[in-house]
């Protein structure tokens, strides 16, 4: 019964971080200040065992076209999305793109999978280093 325990335990223990919903209390109350056309806004706040990104993007909000897209670009290079509960996509109140996302490992590649979902922005958002 021991040997059973102590395999389970040690199995759930390697298996992977499920995957995180965004908290609701980390979603912005108000409307975020605009952002220039052409241009974006990234903050990293870390948070226990996990870093949250919030990006805003000057480019229109189009009611979630393209958001599913956007989450497979960020994925490809980063690795490290959570699952669909840890992605939002939304209008940030100006009628632009607001992107908030979990990341549970090491990302230094999260400007490459921006890149890919808006090769027209430049963006700088700081790795998370766990």
């Amino acid at each position: 019964m021991r040997f059973l325990a102590a395999t389970l335990l040690l199995t759930s223990a390697l298996a992977a971080p499920a995957s995180l919903p965004v908290d609701k209390a980390y979603l912005p109350s108000e409307p975020v200040p605009r952002v220039a056309p052409g241009t974006s806004a990234c903050a990293l706040r870390y948070l226990t065992m996990a870093g949250l990104y919030t990006v805003n993007i000057g480019r229109p909000y189009a009611n979630v076209i393209g958001c599913k897209a956007v989450q497979q670009s960020i994925r490809s290079k980063t690795q490290v999305l959570s699952g669909d509960l840890g992605f939002v996509c939304q209008n940030n109140g100006h009628g632009q793109t607001m992107l908030i996302w979990n990341t549970n490992l090491k990302s230094t590649k999260v400007n490459d999978g921006m890149k890919l979902a808006y090769p027209m922005i430049d963006f700088a958002c700081d790795p998370y280093n766990p």
